[in-house]
């Protein structure tokens, strides 16, 4: 079964974790560089790592992103280099800078419906 990964650990975070719980999407790993004590209680198939082993993990085939925005760009862009799939919430970068390296890193990975 297809790991998700939610780095992050602030409210957005929380929320997200919330909604997961509820509609099951299979194990769970969570990463939170700068708020760790965000995921001290967690349910039966969730685990605590770090995030450069979540982006690691081959089992971990999908990643929402919670952190601060300021992360955001460097965040994406190492789990699209990891290739994982990528949610991140809004705004998803700062700069036209870092949305052109997201969009040049996305590439080929982004689902033609």
């Amino acid at each position: 079964m297809i790991a998700t990964g939610l780095i992050g650990g602030g409210r957005w975070a929380r929320v997200i974790a919330s909604v997961l719980r509820r509609i099951g999407p299979g194990p769970v790993r969570v990463a939170s560089a700068g708020n760790p004590s965000a995921w001290r209680e967690l349910p039966e198939d969730w685990v605590s790592v770090d995030i450069a082993e979540m982006l690691l993990d081959p089992a971990v085939g999908r990643v929402i992103i919670a952190r601060r925005a300021s992360h955001h760009a460097a965040t994406v862009l190492a789990a699209l280099r990891a290739g994982k799939d990528v949610l991140v919430e809004k705004p998803f970068c700062l700069t036209r800078h870092e949305a052109e390296d997201i969009i040049d890193a996305a590439r080929g990975r982004i689902c033609q419906t």
